[in-house]
C-alpha cells in the first residue's frame, strides 16, 4: 500500500504537466509520453528511489 497526502500528488501531477508526460482534456488525464513513466533496470538491481 502506498500513502500519498493530496498535495504531494498534486505537485507530482503539476510537474508531469510540465514536463509533456501527461495532459488534462475535460477532466481527463491522458498519457502523452508513456516511455518517459518506464525505465530499463540494468542487471538485477532495482534502482534505488
Amino acid at each position: 500500500m502506498l500513502g500519498i497526502t493530496p498535495q504531494r500528488l498534486s505537485n507530482i501531477l503539476r510537474v508531469m504537466k510540465c514536463e509533456g508526460v501527461i495532459a488534462e482534456e475535460k477532466s481527463w488525464t491522458i498519457l502523452q509520453d508513456l516511455q518517459a513513466l518506464t525505465y530499463e533496470v540494468e542487471g538485477e538491481n532495482c534502482p534505488e528511489i
